[in-house]
């Protein structure tokens, strides 16, 4: 068994080494980044935020970015400084941010 796994583990980092150091994910167009697939914005990105952009403070904003056929609109955080974790969020009644649709204010239950 222990023979078994080596093996695997050897076939497994041969292949990632083969795809590069720089790749971690898949996107659109093939492979992402270290940068792109952490969320840090790249270097060619604007350096202020997007219109419509609610800052959230420490140099993070929330950007609608979308808006479901029911009327939630999602979200997206965006930072000129900051990695953040690309992901859906959506407003609560309190004006924070979760990514659990059902707590989103504007989403019908």
């Amino acid at each position: 068994m222990r023979m078994r796994n080596w093996m695997a583990g050897g076939f497994l980092g041969a292949v990632l080494a083969a795809c590069g150091s720089s790749v971690t994910g898949i996107g659109d167009e093939g492979a992402m980044t270290e940068a792109e697939s952490s969320g840090m914005r790249p270097a060619s990105a604007p350096a202020s935020p997007p219109e419509g952009a609610i800052d959230v403070g420490r140099g993070v904003y929330m950007v609608p970015v979308s808006k479901t056929t029911d009327g939630c609109v999602q979200y997206t955080p965006w930072s000129a400084t900051s990695a953040v974790v690309t992901a859906i969020h959506y407003r609560r009644v309190d004006g924070s941010f979760t990514t659990n649709r059902e707590e989103a204010a504007d989403c019908p239950s």
